[in-house]
């Protein structure tokens, strides 16, 4: 892993709610994975973005990994996690 990569990791709080079995393999470069998430300010709380209401429940947003087509807080994170993982992430600015 690239120490610039490595050195982001450290910086994102990743705090599980649901993780899946730990033989399923984490996510990995230029594979698609197909997520939702919400994100809010963290001084006020705001929501700013809910991917659910935006494209539906039904319709995940499919990014592909490695390709920053999110931003790379959620990109790096994705990519550390397996199919069916819920996290609460804390993305620094």
């Amino acid at each position: 892993m690239p120490a610039e990569v490595s050195a982001d990791l450290h910086r994102i709080e990743m705090v599980p709610f649901k993780v899946v079995k730990a033989s399923l393999q984490k996510c990995k470069p230029d594979q698609f994975a197909l997520v939702h998430w919400t994100a809010k300010l963290a001084k006020t709380n705001k929501l700013v973005e809910d991917t659910k209401k935006t494209y539906g429940k039904e319709n995940p947003k499919e990014i592909w990994i490695g390709h920053r087509s999110i931003v790379r807080c959620l990109e790096l994170t994705v990519a550390q996690m397996k199919p069916g993982d819920v996290f609460d992430l804390n993305c620094p600015s």
